[in-house]
């Protein structure tokens, strides 16, 4: 289900990109968060400066007026009832499991493109990074990015993604990790370079989309109903390099 996330989003955002954007000022409609009035009415100035938006917005915003005067917001509607079984299988997996960790996006980093560049290729530039991230745009679960290596010279992100209203979860692990990170930058297991991983550890994992964090294979993040101290699971992740550590030393003895 999770690589249905992208076309979903691009339908919804497809459709509603010239109404959120243009047409409400970027305020939006029908929600029930707080709309700053201040703010549209700041915004509504676009409309003697759309010379000036990036072609990203303008290709978007013209294909968003055609598909709405196309189909009439079809697709819209579909990706919308699509939204909820998008939202449920997660909700599944996230029923038993902790958090999902997978890379924030699904490529390496690519080349910036230069001036002379087209709109064709500057617009696939920049959604081509989205499938891994847009895929919570639409159900609305938390997630966080953080940088765990380099590749060629690269860097690489991780994202944990959590249950609704449950981010103190995700800030706990991501937390952790981080300090996992000193301790082994203190121990020098991690070169100066920041490349924690090997070629060959990547060439296994590129063509992964993400794994699955448990309490059962990482007690260390806590039960559901009962977060633990960070100075707690800071400790439980020492030991467990501590151990990876006694293991490579044996290893290296034979």
């Amino acid at each position: 289900m999770h690589a249905l996330g992208f076309p979903i989003w691009a339908a919804i955002r497809g459709d509603a990109a010239c109404v959120i954007l243009l047409e409400m000022n970027g305020a939006g409609i029908a929600h029930e968060g707080l709309y700053v009035t201040s703010l549209v009415d700041a915004a509504i100035a676009w409309r003697r400066r759309a010379d000036e938006f990036a072609d990203t917005l303008k290709i978007a915003s013209i294909f968003s007026k055609y598909t709405l005067g196309r189909y009439g917001g079809h697709y819209y509607a579909k990706a919308q009832n699509l939204r909820r079984r998008l939202r449920a299988a997660y909700d599944a997996v996230l029923g038993s499991h902790d958090l999902l960790l997978m890379p924030t996006v699904p490529m390496k980093a690519t080349p910036i493109p230069g001036k002379g560049a087209t709109a064709q290729e500057i617009t696939r530039r920049s959604w081509e990074a989205t499938r891994n991230t847009c895929p919570f745009n639409v159900t609305g679960h938390p997630a966080i990015s953080l940088p765990c290596g380099m590749g060629d010279g690269r860097p690489i992100g991780m994202m944990l993604v959590g249950r609704h209203s449950a981010e103190e979860m995700i800030y706990r692990a991501a937390a952790a990790f981080e300090r996992l990170d000193e301790i082994l930058r203190a121990k020098s297991m991690i070169p100066k370079s920041g490349n924690r991983f090997s070629e060959k550890d990547h060439a296994q994992t590129k063509s992964q989309s993400g794994m699955i964090i448990s309490k059962k294979n990482h007690p260390a993040l806590g039960s559901r109903g009962a977060p633990r101290a960070e100075d707690e699971v800071f400790h439980e992740f020492e030991q467990g390099v501590e151990r990876q550590l006694d293991r490579g030393r044996e290893q290296k003895k034979k």
